[in-house]
């Protein structure tokens, strides 16, 4: 785990490459603040990770 103990913060994370982003951050062991404009869709990340 690369970023075991880490904290991410990954904007537009609702959706696209930012939510690849945060899934890939979360598989990795960092804690991920998922945020976006669209509050449900950076919700439903949010329970995907």
């Amino acid at each position: 785990m690369r970023f075991e103990n880490k904290i991410a913060i990954v904007t537009g994370a609702g959706q696209g490459i930012g939510k690849a982003y945060a899934k890939a951050l979360a598989i990795e062991g960092a804690h991920v603040a998922v945020a976006d404009l669209n509050g449900e869709q950076a919700g439903r990340v949010a329970k995907e990770i």
